[in-house]
């Protein structure tokens, strides 16, 4: 029998609910028919003590063993290479932020399911979740003046979707600036030698279309950091949203 079944058993006028000094009221007079307070209340915390404890054991080796319990490591989804810091920093944040979306947003549409309904993907979850999340808005009380209004939980769930948005459509097609058809002289990647012979045998407007490529793709670099930048701060300043 569950704690609660356990309560009602031993003392059918247990109340659903009650204010703290009523609970503490209840307790002293339950307390003098000592087996049935040893039976529902001792008893069934001292084995919910223990199943913790075995939780623990169980859980220490799912942290060390399973992939999906590995929550001390960030997986970044990178390609096998070498990166520097700041773009594995960038990567490490927002894969995060998908996996927050995907998994465990995911998971609490799930749960919302009816037995028997089709599950839609990951992603369609997440943001299935995050839709009903941006809908909450306060009710009268505490604060009537805030009635109506989105709450809290409602706001960091459309920063939530604004930047999963951001980094799995318009961050994941964004043009690379390295991309050789941003030269428009296709010849340089067709000639032979050292790259000193080629350049000094470049007219004038051919090393000005060179140059001019090159200043194209830095701009673009420039660009693309400042919007990284701009995003991370977002979703720094939204990570407290990020609970389950």
């Amino acid at each position: 029998m569950r704690r609660l079944d356990l309560t009602k058993w031993c003392y059918p006028d247990w109340p659903e609910s009650a204010s703290m000094e009523e609970w503490s009221a209840v307790h002293k007079e339950a307390r003098k028919k000592k087996f049935r307070y040893w039976v529902s209340q001792t008893m069934p915390s001292y084995f919910a003590v223990k199943k913790m404890q075995l939780d623990d054991i169980r859980y220490w080796f799912k942290y060390r063993l399973q992939k999906r319990h590995k929550y001390h490591l960030v997986d970044t989804k990178l390609k096998p290479s070498y990166y520097e810091t700041d773009k594995r920093m960038i990567y490490a944040m927002f894969s995060l932020l998908v996996d927050h979306v995907e998994i465990e947003k995911a998971q609490y549409h799930y749960l919302s399911l009816e037995k028997g309904a089709v599950k839609p993907s990951q992603p369609i979850a997440g943001l299935k979740h995050l839709d009903w999340e941006i809908t909450l808005t306060h009710g009268e009380y505490p604060h009537p003046e805030l009635e109506g209004k989105p709450t809290p939980q409602a706001i960091g769930a459309q920063e939530i979707k604004d930047l999963y948005m951001w980094w799995t459509v318009t961050h994941a097609n964004r043009m690379d600036p390295m991309d050789d058809s941003l030269f428009d002289d296709e010849s340089f990647a067709k000639e032979e030698g050292t790259i000193w012979e080629m350049m000094s045998e470049r007219t004038q407007e051919q090393r000005d279309d060179a140059r001019n490529a090159y200043l194209k793709r830095e701009a673009i670099a420039e660009a693309y950091d400042a919007e990284d930048e701009k995003m991370a701060i977002r979703l720094i300043r939204i990570r407290k949203s990020l609970w389950t």
